[in-house]
């Protein structure tokens, strides 16, 4: 029987059903997992909400199993996560990131407004994680010290 196999980054691997294939798609744009349609005999398959938490709880073991693959699923990379990387970028440079021209260079390449902000926001808290300290430059703009 075929079934979905996600591959994590640190190569840890779950089962699912094939029907869940829409929902996962973004998941692996924006996470950076691979997705296989695989054959195997394994018969423990997980749930979304199980899948959710497995994948959350990076000291769970998943279940081993052999499969043969039978199509990888091609998934790019997100066109929001470029908007993250951009900011990031321009951040560790020590440039300023102005919140306006973003939105508006991102709008005209088709990325929702709303998505575009939540990049922004996602970038600014990596950017203090990180230990750089974001300083406000004006109503739109900031930089990283």
């Amino acid at each position: 029987m075929n079934y979905l196999m996600i591959t994590l980054r640190d190569k840890r691997k779950f089962l699912t059903n094939t029907k869940h294939l829409n929902q996962l798609v973004e998941f692996a744009k924006t996470f950076g997992a691979n997705i296989s349609i695989v054959t195997t005999e394994c018969k423990n398959l997980l749930s979304l909400d199980k899948l959710a938490e497995d994948i959350c709880d990076t000291n769970s073991k998943p279940n081993e199993f052999t499969c043969e693959i039978v199509q990888s699923i091609p998934v790019s990379q997100s066109k929001t996560n470029i908007v993250f990387k951009k900011i990031i970028n321009a951040l560790r440079r020590h440039r300023h990131v102005d919140t306006e021209e973003i939105v508006s260079l991102y709008k005209k390449k088709g990325i929702d407004e709303k998505n575009i902000y939540s990049q922004i926001t996602r970038a600014k808290k990596h950017i203090t994680k990180i230990g750089m300290t974001l300083k406000k430059l004006g109503r739109t703009k900031f930089t990283a010290i």
